[in-house]
Order: C-alpha cells, then sequence, then structure tokens
C-alpha cells in the first residue's frame, strides 16, 4: 500500500546518504537534504571528468615521450644521457598523478575539494568549522584535521601554506586580523600533531581578497568562508 511505499522509498534516501557519507542521514525529502545529495553527486561527476582528462593527457604525453625515445635510440645507440632524463620524467609525471590521486581519495564530498594550481596541492576545507566570528576551531574538526596529516604525509618535503579566508561581510581590517588568526589555528594545529618545522609551515590571512564565490548570496559567503591548505611539492614535476 501506499505507506509501504513511502517507508521502501525512506529507507532507500536514508541509504543513499549514508553510501554518500552524508552524517545524520534524514528519512524526510527537503531542499538541503536534496542539495547535498546533489552535490556529492556533481563532485563525483567532476572528479571522473577530472581523472579522464588526466588520464587522456598522461597518454598522450607518455606516446610523444616513447617516440621521442625511439627518435633518441636510432640516433646515439640507446646510451645518451637524453634517453635517461625522459624515463626520469615519466616516471616523475607517474609518481604526481599517483599522489593526488591518494589525495583525492581521502575526502569526501564535504570535507574538502582537492584541486590543482600548477605543481601546487590545494586543500580547500569545506567541512571545517570554526565558532561564529571566532579563531577558535570547533571540537568536530579533528577527523577532518587527520586526513589532512596524512594528505601532507603523501608529499614528504613539501612546503605547507595555510591560507586563511572570509567573506565581504564586516571591515577589511577585521576580516584580516580573522582570517590570519583562523590560518595560524590550523597551522598551530599541524605543527602540534606532526612536527612541521617552522621553515615548511607558514600561515597567511586574505580577509575577503581572494573570493571564490559571490559575496551577495549566502551560499557565496559560506563557500569564500574557507581554510586552503596549500601543498607546494619540491620534487617540481609538473601535472
Amino acid at each position: 500500500d501506499v505507506e509501504d511505499l513511502i517507508l521502501q522509498w525512506s529507507d532507500y534516501f536514508v541509504r543513499l546518504q549514508a553510501a554518500a557519507g552524508i552524517e545524520e542521514p534524514t528519512a524526510v525529502v527537503t531542499p538541503t537534504s536534496m542539495r547535498r545529495l546533489e552535490g556529492y553527486f556533481a563532485k563525483l561527476h567532476d572528479d571522473e571528468m577530472s581523472l579522464r582528462s588526466d588520464l587522456a593527457t598522461s597518454q598522450a604525453f607518455n606516446a610523444s615521450l616513447e617516440a621521442e625515445i625511439r627518435d633518441l635510440d636510432e640516433q646515439l645507440g640507446n646510451t645518451s644521457n637524453e634517453r635517461q632524463q625522459l624515463l626520469m620524467r615519466l616516471e616523475d609525471q607517474a609518481r604526481a598523478r599517483e599522489q593526488f590521486d591518494q589525495t583525492l581519495q581521502l575526502f569526501g564530498a564535504f570535507e574538502a575539494n582537492v584541486l590543482r594550481q600548477g605543481d601546487d596541492i590545494i586543500i580547500r576545507l569545506t567541512g571545517l568549522r570554526f565558532a561564529s566570528g571566532s579563531p577558535k576551531l570547533s571540537a568536530g574538526n579533528n577527523a577532518l584535521l587527520k586526513k589532512v596529516e596524512r594528505a601532507i604525509g603523501i608529499y614528504p618535503g613539501s612546503l605547507i601554506v595555510i591560507e586563511g579566508h572570509t567573506d565581504s561581510r564586516g571591515s577589511s581590517s577585521t576580516n584580516k586580523r580573522l582570517s590570519e588568526q583562523r590560518a595560524q589555528a590550523v597551522a598551530n594545529y599541524l605543527a602540534a600533531n606532526i612536527g612541521l618545522s617552522a621553515d615548511r609551515l607558514t600561515a597567511v590571512g586574505y580577509g575577503a581578497e581572494k573570493p571564490v564565490a559571490n559575496n551577495e548570496t549566502d551560499e557565496g559567503r559560506e563557500k569564500n568562508r574557507r581554510i586552503d591548505v596549500v601543498i607546494k611539492p619540491q620534487n617540481g614535476i609538473n601535472f
């Protein structure tokens, strides 16, 4: 009957949210619960497209290098330094992509977005929470920060920059000071828990200078209030 169907589909909806890693799944379909699911599936789609693009780029790059190697083998009798350098570049490329994939897989859809910017890896901590208007980390952040620790461990010897950002509400001086304090709070946690030395770890606050969304909407302001963990690998490898 109708009641059985409703209960059955409510169960399906709860199981779908649980599979997406959503904490405290609800059996009631609401605009908020649907947006969370839509965000999860949108991130899955974006990640798949990014990986497909990376794979295609890598395959094309490898094919090009293999052709270069064959030419060098013919010209230099398979003994040149240039051939060895090309092989090393291939290995470095493969390692860099593997590191990025490992980092991407650490975080759920509502915890962080993992991005590339040149050689740098950016972990945008969308799930990190602070008390309102305060630099104090909320109590529920430990699990997410543990994942950040693991991500940093994937890049031995890397330089780490913790960037704090706010929305545009309030004065620029207040926003800048708050963003600096929040970035420093995360840096202090990482220094205390994984022993990052001062020459590897930097905290900086930008206030509202670098928005990633429209500050005229609540959703945009929420995206702009963020901490970005920027990992700068020291192997100098391009993706």
